[in-house]
């Protein structure tokens, strides 16, 4: 019997528990977005973090911009990109970057002239050369710099989760989170329906963030909603494929378009964020409202933590949030 398994005293364990606890806790890392860093203190060690959201929701721009943020603060991060052609995250964080230095050279003047034709497929065919040539060295020099811990691999023809349990294995001692992007684009083995594939990559996935004591942010696809429904949030259910695979997970978030919040300009998107499981302290049914911001593909710092009642979601009165949500504020202050 292997040691990680032998039955023990509880008392002889519980000698070392605080030692390895803050030596989790000092490997954490962060989301680098305020609800969830607020709300879940950040990814810990062993963690399988599912990310889950519809389509045409930016998953992989989440994905990507958590990863950036660890890689910025010299973290190892290894990102599996197994939906994305070759070169579409370095392409997407290097016109993220763009976009930043873009509307910060334009801060002073407001002239926001052309920018709405700014986009990452017009960029793609190069019709927004331009305005954005002027600062595609700028960004290069910045991703060399800033986020040259952040590796990427692209999938082959053929990508299983034994091929990716294996790579995983075999290089996690150089990185300090693992991004995989995303379940549904892992194969499943020969015979299996998909229902049980996908619980059983999930389990894979799962053990092996146990074994390497790595955690791993996994992104998945949500079911498409049906038209007569009137959730606003997607709920664990929602998620594509078995309810195992949520199961499995120890921190399960969603996004959803906050439909029924007015964006105040073109460039905001307001957003539904909410953490459906949450192993450690239990999901508590708070969903928060965020901006996107299209311009600069980055969510707002201050959020508002509201409740979905009869009346749909509603905000918290002032004074009434949960002690965590430090960075929470009214709707108007985030319009």
């Amino acid at each position: 019997m292997s040691e990680n398994v032998k039955l023990e005293s509880m008392p002889v364990r519980v000698v070392f528990e605080e030692k390895r606890r803050l030596e989790a806790a000092a490997k954490m890392v962060k989301y680098g977005i305020s609800f969830l860093d607020e709300r879940l203190q950040g990814i810990f060690p062993n963690d399988l973090v599912l990310l889950g959201a519809p389509t045409g929701m930016g998953k992989t721009d989440i994905a990507l911009s958590i990863a950036a943020y660890n890689a910025s603060r010299k973290k190892r991060v290894a990102y599996f990109a197994l939906e994305a052609e070759p070169l579409e995250l370095e392409r997407r964080m290097k016109f993220r970057r763009i976009l930043r230095l873009l509307f910060d050279s334009r801060r002073e003047s407001r002239d926001l002239s052309g920018t709405e034709d700014v986009t990452y497929g017009r960029w793609m065919a190069g019709l927004c050369e331009e305005i954005t040539k002027p600062f595609a060295q700028l960004a290069n020099q910045w991703m060399l710099e800033t986020i040259s811990t952040l590796e990427t691999l692209y999938r082959g023809k053929h990508f299983t989760a034994d091929n990716l349990a294996s790579v995983i294995r075999s290089t996690h001692e150089r990185f300090d989170l693992i991004v995989i992007d995303h379940l549904h684009y892992i194969d499943a083995a020969d015979g299996m329906d998909e229902n049980r594939a996908l619980a059983e990559t999930t389990k894979t996935l799962r053990d092996v963030a146990l074994e390497i004591g790595k955690p791993v942010l996994l992104v998945a696809h949500l079911r498409k909603k049906d038209s007569r429904s009137k959730k606003l949030i997607s709920e664990a259910d929602d998620f594509h494929g078995s309810s195992n695979v949520t199961k499995i997970a120890t921190q399960v978030i969603t996004l959803d378009r906050a439909w029924n919040v007015e964006a105040p300009r073109w460039w905001y998107a307001p957003t539904f964020m909410s953490v459906v499981k949450e192993r450690r302290d239990g999901a508590d049914g708070y969903v928060a409202v965020m901006q996107y911001d299209k311009r600069k593909r980055t969510y707002s710092r201050d959020y508002t933590i509201g409740r979905i009642g009869e009346q749909g979601w509603e905000a918290v009165e002032q004074g009434q949030q949960p002690r965590w949500a430090t960075s929470h504020t009214r709707m108007e202050a985030i319009l």
